[in-house]
């Protein structure tokens, strides 16, 4: 955990010459300290004994200032056995970027079991427990030695914990110093990209790749000092560069383009760089004299996460930033050149700014990808099921003029499966919102999409647009079907398979597949995260799977004969599906199928209903369908439930 954790704070200290302030600081003296801190037990100091302030402490002196937290014989007369600690405030950093946490620590003949460690939260979230130094036999440090910790730019609030165990009055620490600094946002000051286009291409006959580049500022910048470079895949050093030439007017933009593209786009620079020929792995960055001032992406990671798109800054972001936040970009589909060659931001003056979020989780304009955790995605329901599915949606100004809200179109070809519910024509000040409703209510078996269209007056965003998917489900004539499901304690999760038809299935003919996570929550598309074949069955014939790991629960219906597969990993928020595939295209070629991206199946039996009860093998999971038992029923009944 120690070296993963200072990896990344090096990982990301890598570009950063920039003048810091000191935001907050803590030297434990009588007077200045402005990091304010709370105790798990009182200061002290007694007998020897010392968790309080110091001006030394046996031969430690303070490392700033004339005063230090000194600690010995921890466990005497002062605390107990376990850890004490420091508990800094949270503290706002978000007018701040690369901002630095440190603080110094001296330790002298620490003994097995005194430890020093500390802990960071970053926006309330743990970055986990850091071991600082481990006591053994005697361990020291060299005199004063100071922790560095570099955060990232996507942090707005901070807290530390430093946590001391120690005993013994021949060995003793000290901590001093802790100190908070950064450098201060300056807003509308300097250049910005503010769109990035990763488009088609054919090997070196052309490539759709474009770069725009924003003034913020009221004067025009000279482009003199700035390059455009490109880190291509995992390397840590650029490997091209663009040298940057003109000027740009006062909220004004300039394109940079492929000198290869054909989509008759006239740029302002035409380049034949390599640095133009970016994928979606590659990193882009803007420098002023050598130093990155923004940057899109991560530089050292070799992920794709901006290919084939389009990325477009939002209204609100008013200066570069050198390090990666997928939060100041909204993503739009491939080749969207509909805002291109021009920008607008606070900067400029008042706009206005939408927001549109489902179940409190922000949906971008543009999104293709629909998603249950943000209503995109409504899940499954029957054709004319009475009441559909409802999903609700927000409006939110976040911009700084007023926001008018004038009509709302539901598009494409499924549009007559949703209908909008509960919106009327809005203007909306700063903060305020409005909120709206689509039903799901599919007259076919099949995925439904339509798109989401709202007309609005923010000029970046409108329309405002996003896609919304939905299943309409029912009956299959499978001759396999899920007839049990077991998620009981530890590793206890099995299901079983019947062959409820006349007719023997071939090898391989179904797969066995579970979606988890986040392809649960938009499996249409995604490969299953596990997938099994399922081996031939005769007419009646039962098939258990269960957990690969120890299974003994209930013991009458476990006798060893089961298949062994990841798949029984699941948990109560899975979805298990019977397929003809195991590809892309499982989901759509479902044939049967238990549970959806809630939580339904935690610590639950579910016994299909079928033969007299005439349930069938069923695209979408209806609890109708099945008997639900609570595990302790399960366990405790005899054989032949």
């Amino acid at each position: 955990m120690l070296k993963y954790f200072f990896f990344l704070v090096f990982s990301f200290s890598a570009n950063q010459f920039f003048a810091q302030t000191i935001i907050a600081h803590q030297s434990f003296e009588t007077s200045g300290d402005n990091w304010n801190f709370t105790l798990s037990t009182p200061p002290c100091s007694l007998d020897g004994d010392s968790w309080n302030y110091n001006e030394f402490l046996e031969n430690i002196d303070p490392s700033d200032g004339s005063q230090f937290w000194g600690v010995q014989d921890l466990n005497g007369s002062c605390a107990g056995n376990d850890f004490e600690s420091l508990n800094f405030s949270s503290l706002d950093i978000s007018e701040f970027r690369n901002v630095i946490l440190s603080f110094d620590y001296n330790a002298f003949e620490l003994d097995n079991g005194d430890d020093i460690k500390f802990e960071v939260f970053l926006n309330e979230i743990s970055q986990g427990e850091i071991i600082l130094f481990e006591g053994n036999s005697n361990s020291s440090t060299n005199g004063w030695e100071t922790a560095t910790i570099h955060i990232p730019n996507t942090s707005s609030q901070i807290r530390l914990i430093i946590s001391i165990k120690q005993n013994g009055q021949d060995d003793y620490l000290g901590i001093d110093n802790v100190k908070l600094t950064g450098t201060q946002i300056s807003y509308c000051t300097d250049l910005m990209i503010s769109e990035y286009v990763e488009g088609t291409s054919s090997g070196t006959t052309y490539r759709n790749n474009y770069i725009e580049i924003y003034n913020p500022t009221n004067q025009e910048i000279d482009l003199t000092e700035y390059d455009l470079t490109k880190y291509t895949n995992a390397n840590l050093d650029p490997t091209g560069s663009i040298p940057l030439t003109g000027a740009i007017s006062a909220y004004g933009v300039i394109l940079i383009e492929d000198i290869t593209e054909n989509l008759s786009i006239d740029a302002d620079i035409s380049s034949g760089s390599s640095v133009m020929d970016f994928n979606g792995n590659d990193k882009i960055a803007l420098r002023k004299n050598g130093e990155i001032t923004d940057i899109i992406g991560v530089i050292g990671e070799d992920i794709n996460f901006a290919e084939n798109i389009t990325l477009r800054r939002k209204s609100h972001v008013q200066s570069p930033n050198n390090q990666y936040n997928e939060d100041e970009w909204d993503t739009y589909g491939l080749e969207d050149l509909s805002n291109l060659q021009s920008h607008v931001s606070y900067c400029s003056g008042t706009i206005p700014e939408i927001e549109v979020s489902g179940n409190s989780n922000n949906i971008s304009d543009g999104s293709l990808i629909p998603d249950s955790n943000n209503n995109t995605y409504f899940g499954s329901i029957e054709p004319y099921f009475e009441n559909g599915i409802s999903k609700s949606f927000t409006i939110n100004n976040t911009g700084n003029d007023i926001l008018n809200i004038d009509e709302i179109k539901i598009l494409g070809t499924n549009a007559s499966d949703f209908i909008l519910n509960n919106f009327s024509a809005s203007s909306l000040n700063l903060n305020n919102s409005i909120q709206f409703e689509i039903n799901f209510k599919p007259s076919t078996k099949g995925i439904k999409t339509a798109m989401i269209s709202i007309s609005n007056n923010d000029s970046s965003e409108n329309p405002f647009n996003f896609i919304i998917k939905g299943e309409g489900t029912g009956s299959t004539s499978s001759p396999l079907m899920i007839t049990q499901y077991y998620e009981g304690e530890g590793n206890n999760k099995w299901l079983e398979i019947t062959n409820i038809s006349n007719s023997p299935t071939q090898n391989d003919e179904f797969y066995l597949a579970l979606y988890r996570n986040e392809d649960a929550s938009n499996p249409i598309g995604r490969r299953p995260s596990i997938k099994k074949s399922i081996p031939g069955l005769n007419p009646g014939e039962i098939l258990k799977y269960s957990s690969s790991l120890n299974v003994n629960s209930p013991e009458y219906a476990i006798d060893g004969n089961e298949i062994k597969t990841n798949i029984c990993t699941f948990d109560g928020n899975d979805i298990i599906i019977i397929s003809t595939t195991g590809d892309e295209s499982c989901w759509i070629n479902k044939v049967d199928i238990i549970g959806n991206s809630s939580y339904w199946g935690d610590n639950r039996s579910f016994v299909r209903k079928y033969g007299c009860e005439n349930t069938e093998p069923s695209t979408g999971f209806n609890v109708d369908d099945w008997i639900l038992y609570e595990i302790s029923d399960v366990n405790t009944a005899s054989k032949g439930l």
